[in-house]
Parts: structure tokens; C-alpha cells; sequence
């Protein structure tokens, strides 16, 4: 019984299966599956991935860590992931935590886009596809729908 109930926790949820919801989506997959990607790659989850990807933003880690040698390393990565539900907008943040070796350098991160985000794509892709997941978190925000929505 506990082997079908790992599987079940363990199983991909398409967006066709999600009813093409991207916040079902995101739940699923994301925040009560995430065990699903953990010690994977960013390639392995990107290339499951069937919402649209935005900006990227690296994460560096907080110069007031107790680990200094991991300054301007990258700790994680996150994805904006606007969308609109009825009379409220909705965006949720998906922060993909990198694990050790923390070998990523932030500033080549920051340039990839020229600034400090990047759109995703091929460029963004093979830099961050080797990397394996140590955590998932989301992240909701609610508020009115914005005119450029």
C-alpha cells in the first residue's frame, strides 16, 4: 500500500489534466509534487514544463549567511508566472533552490539577460540545465487585474 501511494505522489499531472488551469498546474506539480523533481535537474524539470516561462531571476546568497565563500554564488532561481482568474489577478513565483556544489556565479547569471533577469530561453536554459533541485517553493500574490493584462 505505501509503494502506490509514493507513486501517486509522484505522478505528473499534464495541463491538459489540470483542465488547462495554469494555478491547478502549478499546485499539483509544483507545490504537492515537488518531491517529484527534487535531486533532479533543471533540465529534467524544464523540460516537463508546460507553462510558458517568463523572466528568470537568479538569487544569490545573502551576504549575511554564515557560509561568506558562497557570496555571489547563485542559491536558487525564480519564474514569474502571471495569469488572470475571473475579476482577480493572480501571479505565483516558482523559486527553484539549487543544490551544492553551488558553482553558478551570480554575475555571469545577472548578464545573461543584461541585466538581472533573463528571458528564458536556449541561452538561460544550458546555463542553469545541469543543476540539480534541492527545494520548490511557491509563492501566491492576489491583487487586481492590471491594465496590461
Amino acid at each position: 500500500m505505501t509503494m502506490l501511494s509514493t507513486y501517486a505522489q509522484s505522478r505528473y499531472y499534464t495541463m491538459e489534466e489540470c483542465n488547462n488551469d495554469t494555478l491547478k498546474y502549478i499546485e499539483k506539480n509544483y507545490e504537492q509534487n515537488k518531491a517529484r523533481y527534487i535531486g533532479k535537474t533543471i533540465q529534467f524539470w524544464a523540460d516537463e514544463c508546460q507553462i510558458k516561462l517568463g523572466d528568470v531571476v537568479p538569487g544569490e546568497f545573502s551576504p549575511w549567511g554564515k557560509d561568506k565563500s558562497l557570496i555571489g554564488k547563485v542559491e536558487n532561481i525564480s519564474f514569474d508566472i502571471p495569469f488572470s482568474e475571473s475579476s482577480n489577478y493572480y501571479e505565483y513565483t516558482i523559486y527553484l533552490y539549487i543544490e551544492s556544489p553551488y558553482t553558478l556565479n551570480w554575475d555571469e547569471a545577472a548578464d545573461l539577460g543584461g541585466d538581472y533577469t533573463a528571458t528564458w530561453g536556449a541561452k538561460t536554459y544550458y546555463f542553469y540545465k545541469d543543476q540539480k533541485i534541492k527545494d520548490i517553493y511557491i509563492k501566491r500574490r492576489m491583487g487586481s487585474i492590471p491594465e496590461s493584462v
